[in-house]
């Protein structure tokens, strides 16, 4: 194949350039929840505002994160925000929608238990807010048809097809027939739809959204891993878990990774979050069709919500724990130089699409 210097891709109406460093090669850069919801210190918006991790990251990169808050315009009414019991109120402005491209192509999966926070009107002015600013979505929509539909598009020469589901139970965010919302886990047929998504594409992504049980507890609860090796078995390549706020570890199955949860990204909620939350991970991923190597970066979250590079005595606590957890669970990491890494032989990715 003839070396390309990068992909246009189509997506909700709007194109992409994304770059490939080799032929039929994709780089993601992943993160967990993500809410402009009560940020403090920077402006919840502005293209400065990820300056701290901005050398983490590789232009050629396409950041996949959870957003976790609904988009509203400035002077938009309070009353149409209504907590629901048991649940917070996770609200930002527009502008927030500014920080989130950084590498210059960005998907936001929107299926979490926040998205219907501000009710139908506050899924679709989210959707359009970052449609309006060349970002994807999935995993959420006007009904429960457009919530479920999956994201498919090519980076870095592959087809890649994207899910993303809220594994919470019946959740009144959850979409309906009738009724925007989440896509859910129970009610989007996942299954079926990963087995379909590997026949026709080259690289698999499910972005899961983990609330089956207590959250804030760097304990792995046994549901959560049994769904993120469903979801392998069935055909994703790569599962991406967040919702526990807490870094999770990490497992392998069927020549795929799962990581059971990244934390936080951003979120200045205004909790008083117990020290783990405020540590998180930054995955940044590369696929071949034969491999997929995977690094893991130890971010912190400051005072007001912002993540940066975790500081070595930080990193190297946070490395230790991902090391001990993802052992539990089978794998074993390599760390060095402050960052864990895998590298995973892809031995089926012969069943995903060949189509020239």
């Amino acid at each position: 194949m003839v070396s390309v210097l990068g992909v246009l891709v189509l997506v909700g109406g709007f194109v992409w350039a994304t770059a490939a460093e080799t032929p039929d090669e994709a780089l993601f850069a992943m993160v967990g929840d993500t809410s402009g919801a009560g940020l403090r210190g920077r402006q919840a918006g502005g293209a400065g505002a990820l300056t701290p991790v901005m050398e983490l990251l590789d232009p050629g990169e396409t950041l996949l994160l959870n957003l976790e808050c609904v988009l509203q315009p400035d002077g938009a009414p309070a009353e149409s925000c209504r907590r629901r019991p048991g649940n917070s109120t996770f609200r930002a402005p527009l502008g927030f929608a500014d920080v989130l491209r950084p590498t210059g192509s960005t998907i936001a999966t929107l299926a979490n238990n926040h998205i219907l926070d501000c009710g139908s009107e506050g899924v679709l002015e989210t959707v359009g807010a970052l449609a309006d600013r060349g970002i994807a979505t999935v995993g959420a929509g006007a009904s429960l048809d457009d919530a479920c539909a999956p994201l498919e598009l090519s980076v870095g020469g592959l087809k890649v097809g994207i899910v993303a589901y809220l594994v919470m139970g019946p959740n009144p965010a959850n979409a309906s027939r009738v009724s925007a919302g989440a896509a859910s886990w129970e009610e989007c047929s996942p299954l079926e739809t990963l087995g379909r998504l590997a026949e026709r594409n080259d690289l698999v992504i499910a972005s899961l959204h983990l609330h089956l049980r207590r959250g804030w507890t760097r304990e792995v609860p046994e549901d959560n891993r049994r769904i993120v090796e469903e979801a392998l078995d069935a055909g994703a390549d790569v599962v991406v878990g967040h919702g526990p706020h807490v870094a999770h570890g990490v497992l392998t199955r069927n020549g795929g990774i799962g990581m059971l949860s990244l934390g936080n990204f951003i979120l200045g909620t205004g909790y008083n979050m117990p020290p783990e939350a405020q540590e998180s991970l930054l995955a940044k991923l590369r696929v071949r069709d034969s491999s997929l190597e995977l690094e893991l970066v130890p971010l912190v979250l400051d005072d007001d919500g912002w993540p940066h590079a975790a500081p070595s005595e930080e990193a190297g606590e946070i490395l230790r724990h991902l090391e001990r957890t993802s052992l539990e669970l089978g794998t074993r990491l390599e760390v060095t130089d402050g960052r864990a890494s895998l590298r995973v032989d892809r031995h089926d990715s012969a069943t995903h699409s060949s189509d020239p």
